[in-house]
């Protein structure tokens, strides 16, 4: 176990107050126990279960579970896969914001990894983990949003479609699992994000026909590398060639 107790100098959003990190041996159990302030258990390794006042929560690598004021929480470590984690302790004028997020919620790897820094840090730790705790807490607050996420991504792609992007570079891009984005796009607007990518660059591509632009120059600004497959998407689209629309327009 190892801590790193804060230096204290006072900060009134986020106040983080120690931070540590655990190899628990098989079996290893925590509580139950009441805590008095905010507490964020990040998963670098293994498994386990956190049981607060609600339910009890099966917590993999990858995951966080929180642990709020006053709730009665006890956590125990997998017997065969223990869990390794690290956590921090902290309060402030906005760490009651933390209430809204889920008991147990996804953490990406780039923030654990950036996280587990402060413990190589000799100076400004303090100043470090509660840049952390801004990011942590920006990256919660997208979720809540997830019902703008299928506009966002049609507004990426009307912007972009000429670049070379893909609906895997969305998903990341907007830290949301793939499956899940072309879920909800597809329940809001009929069609895959696949699909209105597609016909993004296509329909724009038509407009670049019209304009006098050769088929290589529309299918390049329509962010088709291969007039090719530009040509043979085109005719499947609009049922006529570049070539014969151009002509014929």
């Amino acid at each position: 176990m190892e801590t790193v107790l804060r230096i204290n100098r006072d900060y009134k959003d986020f106040r983080p107050a120690i931070i540590g990190r655990q190899d628990c041996k098989p079996g290893y159990k925590f509580g139950p126990y009441v805590r008095f302030d905010y507490l964020i258990h990040f998963v670098i390794d293994g498994c386990g279960t956190f049981t607060n006042e609600k339910r009890t929560y099966k917590v993999s690598k990858g995951q966080a579970f929180l642990i709020r004021p006053g709730e009665l929480c006890a956590y125990v470590a997998d017997k065969n896969d223990p869990w390794r984690y690290a956590w921090i302790h902290f309060d402030g004028s906005l760490a009651k914001e933390f209430d809204k997020f889920p008991d147990v919620f996804d953490v990406d790897k780039s923030f654990i990894k950036d996280f587990l820094l402060s413990f190589d840090m000799a100076d400004n730790i303090e100043e470090y983990v509660t840049g952390m705790l801004f990011v942590l807490f920006s990256k919660l607050l997208s979720p809540n949003n997830k019902k703008d996420f299928p506009s966002k991504v049609k507004q990426y792609i009307d912007i972009n479609y000429m670049d070379d992007i893909n609906v895997e570079g969305i998903a990341k891009l907007f830290n949301i699992n793939r499956k899940y984005l072309s879920k909800i796009f597809k329940q809001q607007y009929g069609i895959t994000i696949q699909h209105y990518l597609v016909e993004k660059r296509l329909t724009e591509a038509q407009k670049f026909l019209c304009l006098g632009y050769s088929v290589k120059q529309s299918a390049a600004m329509a962010g088709y590398k291969d007039t090719f497959n530009f040509s043979k998407s085109f005719k499947a689209y609009h049922g006529r060639s570049p070539s014969e629309y151009k002509k014929n327009n």
